[in-house]
């Protein structure tokens, strides 16, 4: 992606993360111009990797359902265990979770949870997601 690419993507995202700012600011008198840097920053970056790979999308806005620490592996499904591990690898490259050590579980960034939380609430997409992450975890407990 190029510097005029990038600048033309978070020029359309600028609308976005300043309606989410507003809320997140909670009375917070913020200067005038000035946008919050992480949602557009996040929003920016969601589009570029569900461009590239729609697993880690997936498994991104499956991560804001949950709690954000700890988040087992075992959640997140794919056609192969390779197919997983390159979507946690393109997550990681963007900076957006942390592997554990044990390797079996990942956080999501406080940030990048609160903020993909909201954007899902403001979609109206989060109950579903919800309702889909109970089901995932009721088909993992019968496994």
């Amino acid at each position: 992606m190029t510097v005029q690419e990038y600048r033309l993507q978070l020029d359309e995202h600028r609308e976005l993360a300043i309606e989410y700012s507003g809320d997140l600011s909670k009375g917070r008198i913020q200067e005038s111009g000035v946008e919050d840097p992480v949602p557009t920053a996040l929003f920016l970056s969601i589009d570029q990797i569900s461009r590239d790979h729609a697993f880690a999308a997936d498994y991104l806005f499956l991560a804001a359902s949950v709690d954000r620490k700890a988040i087992s592996l075992d959640l997140l499904e794919a056609v192969s265990m390779q197919a997983r591990e390159d979507a946690i690898r393109m997550l990681d490259k963007y900076a957006l979770v942390t592997r554990r050590p044990a390797e079996s579980a990942l956080d999501l960034h406080r940030l990048v949870h609160q903020a993909l939380r909201k954007r899902l609430q403001m979609q109206g997409q989060f109950s579903l997601l919800a309702s889909n992450r109970s089901f995932i975890l009721r088909e993992a407990s019968l496994a």
